[in-house]
């Protein structure tokens, strides 16, 4: 099924179809924003942001967050602001996809997104990822210190 209003530069990222909408060089480094479609069975683990905040605009579906080891349920039209050093994991809470607008202050993680996907030949979300093995995992932690992150 194609997703409607995936210009951009589609990724397919962890298992979310994630489309760079605007760049970190495009705005002088100001902002990147990224339009990211997760499935209900796709889970991001906790990690912390050292060098950005994070901002989250539910367009379609529930995220279900902890954010600083509190829950909360993100809805359509909610807006979640998680500042730089805050640990937080988030998952789809809704039984379909949920899409959501995720703006970062500096820009940057644009970079993350594309070096750590693949282009997504379609509007479509991936197949399911497969279980990385101890090597991967250990070379995405590296990368994700490149670009200011860290697992919480």
């Amino acid at each position: 099924m194609e997703i409607d209003g995936m210009d951009g530069d589609r990724r397919w990222w962890l298992g979310c179809l994630a489309t760079i909408k605007v760049t970190g060089a495009q705005t002088g480094g100001r902002f990147s924003l990224i339009d990211c479609v997760l499935p209900p069975e796709v889970r991001v683990p906790a990690h912390i942001h050292t060098d950005q905040d994070e901002t989250f605009y539910v367009l379609e579906g529930e995220l279900a967050f902890r954010i600083d080891g509190q829950a909360r349920t993100a809805r359509p039209g909610e807006v979640l602001v998680i500042p730089r050093g805050t640990p937080h994991e988030f998952s789809t809470s809704s039984a379909t996809p949920a899409r959501y607008l995720f703006l970062h202050s500096p820009g940057g993680l644009d970079e993350f997104v594309r070096v750590s996907s693949e282009p997504a030949p379609s509007p479509t979300l991936p197949p399911p990822p497969p279980m990385p093995t101890r090597e991967q995992t250990k070379g995405f932690v590296a990368l994700m210190a490149r670009y200011g992150m860290q697992p919480a």
